[in-house]
């Protein structure tokens, strides 16, 4: 008497494996949604006039595959809308505004997609470190421009 039979394991693991890629579909899109909802944020601090990228633009990270051309773009050009802002101002040290956190974290994040074991681990550690440094520092840095436009009170960038 067969009380499992192949069958039945065969049917419940395309279900549990439906569900798993589901629930990290799931997971994937809250983070990437909370990734650009945080970096628009900051970014529409910045006027209008000196931004180097459009707000919406920054929703393209949500794309699989694709991310990993556009963060190239995105972590670049949000530092320099910041930098455009502060110089208009006349900010002397304004620094890079965290273009070179965003472009290490830009190289960290495709090179996890490189299937070597040890090395894909560290370079999956190193980008979501490197990313977490650049959204506090958008962070940062959407606090000074609403500093420096009346909006609220802070310390300014040095």
């Amino acid at each position: 008497m067969k009380i499992f039979t192949p069958s039945l394991f065969e049917g419940l693991s395309v279900t549990v494996g439906l569900l798993l890629g589901f629930g990290f579909f799931v997971i994937y899109v809250g983070i990437k949604g909370l990734i650009c909802f945080t970096t628009i944020q900051a970014l529409k601090c910045v006027p209008e006039e000196q931004r180097r990228i459009q707000p919406a633009m920054v929703w393209l990270l949500m794309i699989p595959g694709f991310s990993w051309v556009w963060n190239f773009v995105v972590f670049q050009k949000v530092p320099e809308s910041f930098r455009e802002f502060f110089r208009s101002k006349g900010g002397q040290q304004y620094g890079d505004c965290g273009q070179s956190l965003g472009r290490l974290y830009a190289i960290a994040d495709l090179c996890w997609a490189i299937p070597i074991p040890p090395f894909s681990m560290l370079a999956w550690f190193t980008s979501w470190t490197l990313l977490l440094f650049s959204l506090a520092k958008y962070r940062e840095l959407g606090g000074w421009v609403r500093s420096a436009e009346g909006q609220t009170s802070g310390t300014p960038p040095r």
